[in-house]
C-alpha cells in the first residue's frame, strides 16, 4: 500500500519503534550524464536505507544504502537498477562510476532484476 507522508511524519513513525523497519521513497525526473557525456532525462527513485531490506529486494552487486547515508545533508548515493546498469554502464562494476563525470553520487550497488511487482506504474530506471 502506498501513501503520501510528510518527512517529519516518516521520521516520527521510524523513531516510534512501532515497526521493525519502514520503507519510504519517491521519485523525480532529472538530467543524468551517461556515456559520451550526453545529459539525458531520467526518472530517479529515492529511498531510505531500509527500503531494500524491508521489501526483501536483493542487491546483486555492491551494497544497499547505509544508515548514515540516509541523514539530511549526507552525500548522494545511488543503487542502480539492473537494466539501467546494463544499458548505461555496460555492466561495469559500480565503483568505476563514482564521480562527477558519470553520476554525481557514489554508486554503491546494483539491485537484482526489476522491481515491477512492487511499483507497476513507476519507472525505476
Amino acid at each position: 500500500m502506498a501513501a503520501t507522508l510528510a518527512y517529519p511524519d516518516f521520521e516520527a513513525i521510524t523513531a516510534s519503534g512501532a515497526f521493525e523497519s519502514v520503507a519510504a521513497g519517491g521519485h523525480m525526473s532529472t538530467l543524468v550524464t551517461e556515456q559520451g557525456d550526453i545529459p539525458r532525462q531520467r526518472r530517479l527513485y529515492f529511498a531510505n536505507h531500509d527500503f531494500f531490506s524491508t521489501l526483501g529486494v536483493s542487491i546483486a552487486l555492491g551494497r544497499a544504502f547505509a544508515a548514515d547515508e540516509d541523514l539530511r545533508g549526507a552525500a548522494p548515493v545511488a543503487v542502480l537498477s539492473h537494466a539501467y546498469w546494463r544499458s548505461a554502464f555496460n555492466a561495469d562494476r559500480p565503483a568505476e562510476h563514482s564521480g562527477p563525470r558519470r553520476l554525481r553520487s557514489l554508486v554503491a550497488g546494483v539491485r537484482e532484476i526489476e522491481l515491477a511487482r512492487l511499483a507497476p506504474r513507476a519507472s525505476l530506471s
